[in-house]
């Protein structure tokens, strides 16, 4: 194919990637109305009707702006291609540099902060108008700005680590780099699980083990019926940036972690508290963070094996404005060219998310002996977080990684989704 025929192939399937998301939003964003409609009877202890017009205007306030990014995004990316932008930035910094180990993270990390440029009205905005119009955003624009700030750090430092390792790789290794690349890779995310709790997240937040009481008793002997092994149980400040609760687990092995958002322990009662963590149990005792990790070693081999049958084809490079081929070139080009195949293979990958989260509330089910305290939990923080309970169903077969809470209550009544544990 030459350049320019490989050039309006690329813009095309772009461009049709950016319609269907924005029709995709358009759907959600007219759906959302239908929670006026009337729910089931038992959605209406935790949903009156004031809540339920918070939470249309909330989610259609965030799918107009998602719309708005998408474009803004589409449009970006089609001018930077069509006016050779990616070859100009790659001329400059040649101008100044010629090790690839100097051009690569620095041509990866200028790029990467004109997107974030391009976004940042939109963060602030969702931040500060929208988070803080419905009563979520509790951090301060100093806050804020130091979180970006710790975050650059972040991106800086892992982004030079891979891409350096990568291009080292290429260089050296020969013809089966790819492989060795893809061993890196899992391996380089392996060591940041086993850092991420105890160098990373307190970066960014407070974590103090969870106090004496009736709470930790009952996630004690919740792991201990469940034969699970953990390091402790820890509490985090997540109030400190928003009302949104959550809990996770972190770490593998005997170093791993329970964490639970402040937020969540104010907003639900003991037994509710347990029955979701016993949902994150399921989720390691069903294998599913092994066989996610699994895919994602499939999907990274496959990326840098694509990568290398690619990696000096020249028409490529120019239809796509990036001029001579070059091995510190390619760790954006090809991002970029395998981003439309990403955004189709989403509803294969959101398919199986939710058949994991299915069999997770299933063992929870099972584990704590009732269906009610997960139900009552999920009902509350979906009220909490002004959830949308009627998004468009081809939206959420598309995006979705949970089942929509109506799914969920649903599949515990049947008690038709427990996993086989190990």
């Amino acid at each position: 194919m030459t350049s320019l025929s490989i050039f309006y192939c690329f813009v095309t399937i772009y461009i049709l990637q950016g319609v269907w998301s924005l029709v995709l939003d358009y759907l959600n964003f007219r759906s959302a109305r239908r929670m006026l409609g009337g729910l089931p009877s038992s959605f209406q202890e935790y949903w009156n009707e004031s809540r339920l017009q918070e939470a249309v205007e909330y989610s259609q306030i965030k799918s107009m702006l998602s719309m708005t990014v998408t474009l803004i995004q589409l449009l970006l990316v089609v001018v930077l291609i069509s006016y050779g932008t990616y070859g100009h930035l790659a001329r400059w910094v040649e101008g100044y540099f010629q090790s690839e180990f100097i051009l690569g993270p620095l041509y990866f990390l200028l790029l990467a902060l004109v997107f974030w440029l391009a976004e940042l009205p939109f963060a602030l905005y969702s931040t500060f108008v929208i988070e803080e119009k419905f009563g979520f955003n509790k951090q301060t624009f100093r806050s804020w700005c130091a979180d970006q700030l710790k975050s650059g750090i972040l991106v800086v430092l892992l982004s030079t680590i891979v891409i350096t390792a990568l291009l080292a790789f290429m260089g050296v290794v020969g013809a089966y780099w790819w492989i060795v690349a893809t061993i890196f890779i899992l391996g380089f995310q392996l060591t940041l699980v086993f850092l991420y709790p105890s160098f990373i997240a307190p970066f960014f937040n407070t974590f103090e083990p969870l106090a004496e009481g009736d709470l930790r008793d009952q996630v004690e002997q919740l792991c201990q019926d469940a034969s699970f092994e953990m390091a402790g149980v820890f509490q985090m400040d997540g109030s400190k940036r928003s009302a949104h609760a959550n809990a996770y687990f972190t770490g593998f092995g005997k170093a791993k972690r329970i964490v639970l958002f402040d937020t969540l322990i104010d907003a639900l009662a003991v037994p509710e508290v347990v029955a979701v963590l016993a949902h994150e149990v399921g989720h390691q005792k069903c294998r599913h963070i092994l066989k996610q990790f699994l895919l994602s070693a499939i999907i990274t081999l496959l990326f840098f094996w694509a990568l290398n049958a690619l990696l000096h084809y020249t028409p490529l490079y120019f239809a796509l404005g990036f001029g001579q081929p070059a091995l510190y070139k390619s760790l954006v080009l090809f991002p970029l060219v395998f981003s439309p195949l990403s955004f189709f293979l989403t509803p294969l990958t959101a398919a199986l998310s939710r058949r994991f989260e299915f069999e997770a509330d299933g063992f929870a089910a099972e584990l704590t002996g009732s269906v009610e305290e997960l139900q009552s939990a999920l009902q509350k923080l979906s009220s909490k977080s002004l959830s949308n309970l009627t998004p468009d169903k081809l939206y959420s077969r598309w995006y979705y990684s949970h089942p929509t809470l109506l799914e969920r209550v649903t599949a515990l009544q049947s008690q038709q989704v427990a996993c086989e544990g190990p």
